[in-house]
């Protein structure tokens, strides 16, 4: 994922010291006890910069952009003691429409694109009618809403998180708070995620997420692929493809953990199982790999089910069954593969896959890592 530019040091000082000399006393101080106090304001030309408004810091900008108008906001942590906008490119036309000491609003209209730097402890609720969205580092309430534009965003620290693309991508390094991402079709790709609850639909995009963790996690794709590298869920985590294939390389769930794909594959990598694993394939194959420490009891049912003969079981599994009810890996004594304080009642896991193959294997996080390293070497 490509990264967010970020003004230098330097650059971002210069460009808002200038405005800032021109401005009176008088409007420095036009909110008084507002500490510390910044201000707002549209250029780039002198003339422009007679909109200087005192604002808290920690406010809202608002943005609205008509037309193919595209936005990108970049934040400053230290140095920035300005919330301004550039007058955009091409027939593109941006105005300061209200400034208080709690909200500035910018209106954007025309063709091309517009920039804007405010602090990084702020909040934004951001629309646009299709152009793209490009926003920095944030610790604040963030709402992006684009009606088919790409949603580019670097890492967002905040209680609320919605972004929400009519058609375009949504592109994330780092989400940490209560997340709602929705597209009408594109993908998301998410570096990593912390989340409270996650809602996450794409309407048919692909999904990528490099590192999952949260309470509740629900993530539906409407037919496209769905890659999660690692998930951690401690209440629960439900996933949809909608018949794309789903991939899950570390599924550590405290809660229930439930796939559904309705046609497409299903390969899922067990580092512990809380209440349970149910996969669900409606005739795509499913691929399960779990450690020889994990007791299990297994309820598979497909076109021909396989268990790897390295886990412990009572009953035989015959290879090529339809299916298969056992219970694995629960007679573990602390001479055996795993320490007594490793062992627990077995979860469920419980496959369907209709006509497609259930395989049960051995492995586990690392060993998933190493094989995806190998693909990619060979491809």
């Amino acid at each position: 994922m490509r990264a967010l530019p970020r003004p230098s040091t330097v650059a971002a000082r210069a460009a808002f010291a200038a405005p800032f000399r021109a401005a009176s006393a008088s409007a420095t101080a036009a909110v008084a006890g507002a500490a510390p106090a910044i201000r707002a304001y549209v250029g780039p030309s002198a003339a422009d910069h007679a909109l200087h408004v005192a604002i808290c810091a920690e406010g809202l900008l608002v943005a609205r952009c008509s037309g193919g108008a595209r936005l990108e906001v970049r934040t400053e942590n230290q140095l920035c003691d300005g919330v301004g906008f550039d007058r955009g490119e091409g027939a593109l036309q941006v105005r300061l429409e209200r400034a208080s000491a709690q909200e500035v609003r910018v209106v954007a209209a025309g063709g091309g694109r517009a920039s804007g730097l405010i602090p990084e402890k702020y909040s934004v609720d951001i629309e646009t009618c299709g152009g793209a969205v490009e926003l920095a580092r944030l610790e604040g309430s963030c709402r992006i809403a684009s009606g088919g534009g790409e949603i580019t965003v670097d890492k967002v620290a905040s209680a609320d998180i919605e972004l929400r693309s009519g058609g375009g991508d949504v592109i994330a390094r780092a989400l940490q708070g209560h997340v709602v991402l929705h597209t009408g079709g594109g993908g998301a790709q998410v570096r990593r995620c912390q989340a409270p609850s996650l809602d996450l639909d794409t309407g048919g995009g692909d999904v990528d997420i490099a590192a999952l963790y949260g309470d509740e996690l629900r993530v539906r794709s409407g037919g496209g692929a769905v890659a999660l590298r690692s998930v951690h869920a401690s209440v629960s985590a439900d996933v949809d493809s909608g018949g794309g294939d789903v991939t899950i390389d570390a599924a550590d769930c405290a809660g229930p953990l439930r796939v559904q794909s309705r046609g497409g594959s299903i390969s899922v990598t067990l580092s512990s199982v809380g209440e349970g694993v149910a996969l669900l394939s409606d005739g795509g194959a499913v691929h399960v790999q779990a450690s020889l420490s994990l007791p299990l009891r297994a309820r598979l049912c497909g076109g021909a089910v396989s268990v790897d003969e390295q886990h412990d079981t009572a009953t035989p599994c015959p290879p090529g069954a339809r299916e298969i009810d056992a219970v694995l890996n629960a007679d573990l004594d602390p001479g055996g593969r795993a320490p007594a304080w490793r062992r627990s009642e077995p979860a469920e896991l419980v496959v369907q896959a209709g006509d497609g193959t259930v395989e049960l294997g051995v492995g586990g996080w690392l060993m998933a890592a190493v094989d995806r390293a190998r693909q990619g070497s060979i491809s």
